[in-house]
């Protein structure tokens, strides 16, 4: 499973009361779709799919388009009925005014983009909490592999953390080839080789 699908899961199975969460949680689905599966990072330009801001994005038909539809994932049960199923336009909603219902959408957008790229990295941090954290690897001779948990201490074992930054267990150095496949597995199945440096 990739970063990006355990981010759909856990946009799915939030389950919002209020009718502008439900609309966030609708547009961030939609809007995750353009990221690539193998993303191990999620950008605003990523999620702008080729538009210049939210208010382009939202007016060049990537989103929801027409003011029924809009109106009708947007707005409470009450303020869709009293504009009228989106034949009136939204006009002053709150503290604000809009022209049309593609303006009244753009805040939602960028909810959801926001809402994205929160829970993508929960989710890329927790991912990478599950075994112990590696952040400098070293090669010591020809048959020691030595896991450094900064760049300041030289020291010989590996840590464990939990997802809350908890230290959970502490282990010895390792045999290289042992430590090394050990090290490849982890590069493989998280794919954050930018957060790991071999030297």
């Amino acid at each position: 499973m990739t970063i990006k699908q355990e981010t759909i899961n856990r946009i799915k199975a939030y389950n919002p009361r209020h009718q502008k969460d439900i609309a966030r949680k609708l547009y961030a689905l939609e809007m995750i779709e353009c990221v690539p599966d193998d993303a191990t990072e999620i950008t605003n330009k990523m999620l702008l799919n080729g538009a210049d801001d939210w208010q382009h994005y939202s007016e060049s038909g990537n989103a929801l388009v027409y003011d029924y539809d809009i109106a009708e994932r947007c707005c409470c049960y009450s303020l869709f009925k009293k504009k009228q199923e989106g034949d009136l336009p939204p006009g002053k909603i709150g503290n604000n005014y809009y022209e049309t219902w593609i303006d009244y959408q753009v805040p939602f957008l960028q909810k959801a983009a926001r809402y994205i790229r929160n829970t993508f990295s929960a989710v890329k941090y927790d991912w990478f909490s599950k075994d112990f954290i590696c952040l400098i690897v070293k090669k010591v001779g020809e048959n020691e592999f030595r896991f450094l948990c900064n760049k300041k201490r030289d020291v010989g074992y590996t840590q464990k953390w939990n997802a809350l930054g908890k230290f959970e267990s502490q282990t010895t150095l390792k045999p290289y080839d042992e430590a090394s496949a050990e090290f490849d597995k982890i590069v493989e199945e998280y794919k954050f080789t930018h957060n790991l440096k071999q030297f």
